[in-house]
């Protein structure tokens, strides 16, 4: 065979296969689309099949949505099938606003229902109750009305019964006026008898007077009395009660005549006053600050004036102070502080002044303190203070003529130790 003719033979058969190989991926190609072309198919059944279950489901839901809706009454008027939540919230507000029983915590209207169905059965038993009542008051007025036919009857028996007692009183009135003519005419012939037992009255509110005076004299002998017991705080005693031995200016120590065989005591203070005869001039105050049998030391304070101290010579004076004599007192109110009742008590003790607990005809001084917070009969607080003058002791004090002494008072002769 010929080249050439070798050459075309193997064209032919290259081109034959390329044809069968063209086919064959032809054939392959078709048999794939049409397997694909199934599961597209397949799967548009199976997706139609779905969305006709959801639209099913969807009809569904919105009949039970309307249905619920037209139910309620809360639907919303622009779309019949669902429900308009603002409708909701304004029901809620109208329940609540006309329900105070509804709790804050109810949101909903199913949690709001019970407190509805609880107020409404309380309010129709009000209303049974109401309607009892009614029942009960209608009775009692129909058994009202027959009590006033038989008052009213009762009462037109009564009027007779009176009438007739009118008629028997006006007889009896006739015989008591003329039993007190009678008796008028007796109670004349006794004015004369009256008369003179007036005049013997008179007599004897003569007598009372006369010892009415008496006893006038003998209160004013006893306010006399009162007067010299007047207390020393407004009216210095005549006697010094000491003299001023020596000074120290530089110091503002010094000695006075008095000590404890005197009864004196430390911490009493005196006043100063100048020593000429006659003079009550004041120059200013001294305490005890040392006791010893003869004298005592004191220091000098409250100087009046700078250019005139106290000197040797000046006189000392303390209204409480007696060296001899025997005297009691009363306290009340309230001790509290340096000055304490126990120590003032043991002060007065020092001056040979006894303390009693009640005003007595030898009682020389009541001495009061601060208002009491504590009730002094059985020691029980007290809402509001109580001032000592407001006591029965105190008015008793006054009336007995007792020398009455403030504690501020006091403190002004007897040094807070």
């Amino acid at each position: 065979m010929k080249r050439s003719q070798r050459g075309m033979a193997k064209i032919s058969v290259v081109w034959a296969i390329c044809l069968f190989m063209a086919f064959a991926a032809a054939a392959v190609a078709y048999v794939l689309s049409n397997q694909e072309a199934a599961a597209q198919r397949d799967l548009a059944v199976q997706y139609e099949t779905k969305m006709k279950k959801a639209e099913s489901e969807r009809d569904a839901l919105n009949a039970y949505v309307l249905d619920v809706s037209k139910k309620a009454g809360f639907g919303d008027p622009t779309n019949p099938s669902r429900m308009d939540a603002k409708t909701i919230e304004d029901s809620m507000k109208f329940l609540k606003e006309n329900f105070p029983q509804i709790e804050a915590s109810a949101t909903t209207i199913q949690k709001a229902l019970p407190y509805t169905v609880d107020a409404y059965k309380a309010e129709k038993k009000k209303a049974e109750e109401a309607e009892a009542k009614a029942a009960q008051l209608a009775s009692e007025n129909a058994s009202i009305r027959g009590n006033v036919d038989t008052i009213k009857s009762d009462m037109e028996k009564q009027l007779g019964d009176l009438r007739r007692q009118l008629s028997d009183s006006e007889t009896s009135f006739n015989d008591q006026k003329a039993e007190l003519e009678r008796q008028l005419a007796e109670r004349t012939s006794t004015w004369t008898s009256t008369d003179q037992a007036k005049q013997a009255a008179l007599r004897e509110i003569e007598e009372t007077k006369r010892k009415a005076a008496l006893e006038a004299d003998a209160w004013r002998t006893r306010m006399a009395e009162a007067e010299r017991k007047l207390t020393p705080f407004t009216k210095e005693p005549e006697a010094a009660d000491g003299k001023v031995l020596s000074i120290s200016p530089e110091l503002k120590l010094g000695w006075i005549n008095i000590g404890a065989k005197n009864r004196l005591a430390k911490g009493m203070r005196f006043r100063v006053v100048d020593g000429q005869h006659g003079s009550t001039k004041v120059k200013g105050w001294c305490e005890v600050t040392n006791v010893e049998k003869e004298m005592a030391e004191v220091t000098f304070s409250g100087q009046v004036d700078p250019f005139d101290p106290p000197v040797v010579g000046d006189v000392v004076f303390n209204p409480l102070f007696d060296p001899k004599g025997e005297r009691s007192a009363v306290l009340i109110g309230r001790f509290s502080g340096a000055l304490s009742e126990e120590s003032l008590r043991a002060l007065l003790k020092s001056m040979n002044i006894s303390v009693t607990k009640s005003i007595e005809k030898t009682t020389d001084f009541l001495i009061v303190g601060g208002e009491m917070y504590t009730d002094p009969e059985n020691g029980q607080p007290l809402e509001t203070p109580v001032q000592p003058s407001d006591l029965p002791i105190f008015k008793e004090a006054q009336a007995e003529g007792v020398q009455i002494v403030a504690l501020k008072e006091l403190r002004q002769y007897f040094a807070a130790n």
